[in-house]
C-alpha cells in the first residue's frame, strides 16, 4: 500500500477512535437524583409522567431528560425539534426488546415491535405497496364511505352509544379493507379479536414480569415458581393464532375458492411471485394494522392505540363542547355537498375548516403521549449528551403539543391555527411517529378519521344532554396514564332533518 494511502487510513482509525472516545466521555442527558442502586427511573409518576418530564426539562433547561434504574436507561425528547433530531437517526430506528412479550409470546414478528432488520424491510415494503399513496387508496373510497353511513346509523339506532359506535367503524374498517371481511353489528369476528385483546393486557403492562428487568429467568424451568408466565405465554401465542391466522386463513381460503376478496391481504397474496416466506411476512405485516384500528383499553399502545377509535370519540366530545366551531364546519359541508348526497373522500381538499377540526382534535387531544418507543442500535451523541447504546428514546408528543412556541394559547381548541397565514406545525409531523418508524397506514388513518367525522356532522348535531332543564358540562379532561384516553360525556346526536336521516339510511342500503 502506498505511503499516503497508509497515512490517509491511519487518520480515519484515529478520527473515528476519537469519535467514540469522545461521545462515551460526553455526560447523559440530566435528570433528577437518583437511589443508590436503583436509580431515578421510579421518581417517574405512572398516570402523568409526560408532565414530570416538562417540568424537569425546564428546571435542567434541557431538551433531553434521561431516567436510570432497573437495567433500563430511558431518555425523553420534551421538544418537537429534539424528536425528530433523534428519531429519524437511521440509528434509532429499532425498538425496544421485550423478553415477556417480545421472544416468548412472539409479538416481536409484528411490524411495529420488530428488530430493525431486513425482515422489518420485507414487511414495510409490502404495507407500502397497498398503503403507501392516495392513489393506492382510491379503490377503498367506496368501502370508507359506506362505513361511516353504518357509523352514522349506528349513532341513530343506539343513542348514547358513541364509544361503541367508534369502536364498531374502526374494527369493521379494518377487517373489510385489510381481510375482505364484511362485518355485521357486533360480529362474531369482531368479538373473537376483543377477547384475545383483552387477555394480552398484562403483556402490554410495563412491570408486570420480573423476567423483562432479569432475562435470565427465563431459562428457568416451567415448574419453579415463576411458572405463571409460562401459561401465560402459552395462553398469548394461542391469542396471537386467533387474532391473526384466523382472518389470514379465510383471505386464503377465498383465494382458493376463486373468489379473492378486495382487500390489502388478498392483494398481496395473489402476486404471482408470492413465496411461503413472503405470505409469513404479509400476515405479521397486517399486525400493525389490526392494532391501529382495533378497539383496546390496554395501559401501553402498540401502533397509535387504536387511535382512530380515541381521536373520533374526542372530535365529537369538542364538538359537542364547541357548538360555533361545530355550527361552522356545518356550514361549510352544505355549502360544498348540498342537501342531496353525503360527503365524500374526494371532498377533503374542499373542505379545509372540516379537516382542521379533524387535526386540531389530534393535537389538542394526544392519546399515547409519549407515542411509541425507539431503541439506539450504536452509541451516539445529541446536544453534547451522550445516547447510549441500549437506551430507549421516547418522544414527550404531549410536551410538543402545549410548548407555546409550536402552538400558541395550546389550550384552547382552535381549529384556525392551521388555516392562518401562519400555519402551525401539522400534527401529521408528529402523531404518526417518526423515521423510519414512521406508521405506513398515516394516509388511511387520515382520511378514515375525516369521512367519519364530516358524515356525522352532516347529518347529526351534538350538543351536551339536557337534564333538569340545563346542559350536562362537559368534562375535557383526559385519563391520566401511559394511554390518555378522552372521558366519557353525555350527550344528545340528533339527526338535523328528516332527509339528512333518510340520505343516511339509503347510504346503508347502496352498501
Amino acid at each position: 500500500m502506498p505511503l499516503c494511502e497508509l497515512g490517509l487510513a491511519g487518520l480515519v482509525v484515529c478520527l473515528l477512535v476519537r469519535l467514540v472516545r469522545r461521545k462515551q466521555s460526553l455526560p447523559l442527558p440530566p435528570g433528577p437524583p437518583g437511589i443508590p442502586f436503583v436509580g431515578n427511573i421510579l421518581l417517574m409518576s405512572p398516570n402523568k409522567g409526560w408532565e414530570d418530564f416538562q417540568h424537569w426539562s425546564k428546571t435542567y433547561n434541557s431538551d433531553l431528560i434521561s431516567l436510570t434504574g432497573l437495567g433500563q436507561q430511558i431518555i425523553v425528547a420534551n421538544t418537537y425539534a429534539s424528536s425528530k433530531a433523534l428519531l429519524d437517526r437511521l440509528n434509532l430506528s429499532d425498538r425496544p426488546h421485550s423478553v415477556s412479550m417480545g421472544e416468548l409470546a412472539g409479538w416481536n414478528r409484528a411490524t411495529v415491535l420488530h428488530y430493525y432488520d431486513d425482515v422489518w424491510k420485507l414487511q414495510r415494503r409490502y404495507l407500502h405497496q397497498v398503503l403507501g399513496t392516495r392513489a393506492g387508496l382510491r379503490k377503498y373510497d367506496d368501502l370508507r364511505e359506506g362505513a361511516a353511513a353504518r357509523f352514522v346509523k349506528g349513532l341513530i339506532d343506539s343513542p348514547g352509544s358513541l364509544e361503541e359506535q367508534c369502536h364498531i367503524y374502526t374494527t369493521d374498517l379494518m377487517l373489510r379493507i385489510a381481510f375482505g371481511y364484511k362485518t355485521i353489528g357486533h360480529d362474531p369476528m369482531i368479538q373473537m379479536a376483543e377477547r384475545a385483546l383483552e387477555s394480552s393486557s398484562e403483556f402490554t403492562t410495563p412491570g408486570t414480569w420480573l423476567v423483562d428487568v432479569l432475562p435470565i429467568l427465563r431459562h428457568l424451568p416451567a415448574w419453579n415458581p415463576l411458572s405463571k408466565l409460562h401459561s401465560a405465554v402459552e395462553t398469548e401465542k394461542r391469542n396471537i393464532h386467533t387474532l391473526f391466522d384466523v382472518p389470514f386463513d379465510w383471505v386464503k381460503r377465498e383465494i382458493a375458492s376463486g373468489k379473492p376478496p378486495q382487500s390489502f391481504t388478498g392483494e398481496l397474496l395473489s402476486q404471482p411471485d408470492m413465496t411461503p416466506e413472503g405470505e409469513l411476512e404479509v400476515k405479521w405485516s397486517f399486525v400493525r394494522s389490526i392494532r391501529t384500528y382495533l378497539p383496546s383499553h390496554l395501559p401501553v399502545p402498540t401502533s397509535t392505540h387504536s387511535q382512530t377509535t380515541w381521536t373520533m370519540f374526542a372530535f365529537f366530545k369538542l364538538m359537542a363542547a364547541h357548538p360555533d366551531i361545530q355550527r361552522r364546519a356545518q356550514a361549510e359541508i352544505d355549502s360544498v355537498v348540498g342537501a342531496e348526497r353525503l360527503p365524500e373522500i374526494s371532498d377533503m381538499d374542499a373542505l379545509p375548516y372540516t379537516y382542521a377540526c379533524c387535526l386540531e382534535t389530534m393535537r389538542y387531544h394526544v392519546v399515547a403521549p409519549f407515542g411509541l418507543p425507539h431503541r439506539a442500535m450504536t452509541d451516539d451523541a445529541y446536544g453534547g449528551y451522550h445516547i447510549p447504546a441500549g437506551a430507549t428514546v421516547f418522544p414527550n408528543l404531549w410536551c410538543v403539543v402545549f410548548y407555546e412556541s409550536e402552538y400558541p394559547n395550546p389550550h384552547v381548541f382552535n381549529p384556525e391555527r392551521f388555516l392562518c397565514k401562519k400555519r402551525q406545525r401539522s400534527p401529521h409531523d408528529w402523531a404518526f411517529g417518526f423515521g423510519r418508524r414512521i406508521c405506513p397506514g398515516r394516509m388511511l388513518a387520515d382520511e378514515s378519521i375525516f369521512i367519519a367525522c364530516a358524515t356525522a356532522l352532516a347529518t347529526l348535531d351534538f350538543s351536551p344532554k339536557v337534564r333538569d332543564g340545563r346542559p350536562v358540562p362537559i368534562d375535557l379532561s383526559q385519563m391520566a396514564g401511559l394511554v390518555s384516553l378522552p372521558t366519557s360525556f353525555e350527550y344528545d346526536a340528533k339527526p338535523r332533518s328528516e332527509r339528512a336521516r333518510a340520505l343516511i339510511m339509503n347510504a346503508v342500503m347502496a352498501h
